[in-house]
This record gives C-alpha cells, structure tokens and sequence, in this order.
C-alpha cells in the first residue's frame, strides 16, 4: 500500500486544496487510492495520511454489522480482548 500512496501523492489528482492561517489541506485521488496532506507554512515536514477507497459491495477487511445499530460491539476479531488472561482473586489470602 505504500508504493500506491507515494503513486498517488506523485500522480494523483488533487480534489480538494484547504488554506487557512498558517496551513494547508490537500487531498489527492489516484485510482483507488487517496491521499491527505497537511503543512504549516514556514516548516518542511509535511503530514500524510491515506487509504484505498473501498466501494459498496467490496469485501470487507475486518468483522463488521450489517445495520447501523445492534445490541452487542462490533469487534475487528472474535475474541474478548484480555477476558482469557483475567486474574480472579481467591477468597484466600
């Protein structure tokens, strides 16, 4: 996915442009792919973030619902977190 962020920073098309004060937004679409771009004005660094752009109907990655709203969590995998490796106090002590 890296390579496809740096493709899209090199050859994608820029969507949005955001200024205000002393930043700037961008945002960048290549194929699948979009990128974000954020600097302030007076710095070198700039901050990227990005993902492929997943339509309705694709697969999914992680364990999702089916409606907006349920009952129980939505986890991204089917155990309970730290449940398994709980420590219970004796009545002992």
């Amino acid at each position: 996915m890296l390579f496809n962020l740096v493709d899209t920073v090199a050859k994608g098309e820029e969507v949005t442009r955001y200024e205000q004060g002393n930043s700037i937004n961008i945002s960048l679409v290549e194929d699948r792919f979009r990128v974000y771009l954020a600097k302030n004005k007076g710095s070198n660094a700039w901050v990227l973030t990005g993902f492929e752009i997943h339509k309705p109907g694709d697969d999914k990655a992680g364990y999702d619902a089916l409606l907006s709203t349920r009952p129980e969590p939505t986890l991204s995998r089917n155990e309970s977190g730290a449940d398994e490796y709980k420590i219970t106090q004796s009545s002992e002590s």
